[in-house]
């Protein structure tokens, strides 16, 4: 469980890599996430949101 929004964003992203890595190995670790969004305010999901002004 998590605390926040943004928490949850970065535990799925964490989640998803993890395990594309397992499956596919380490050539399948891209992340794919809409333009201009809001995920929340951590590093993973700034990253994520696509946001200029945050990057």
């Amino acid at each position: 469980f998590c605390n926040s929004g943004a928490e949850a964003n970065e535990a799925a992203i964490k989640a998803a890599r993890k395990a594309a890595f397992n499956i596919f190995g380490p050539d399948k670790s891209e992340i794919i996430a809409f333009n201009d969004a809001f995920h929340g305010r951590t590093i993973a999901t700034i990253t994520a949101g696509g946001q200029p002004k945050y990057r």
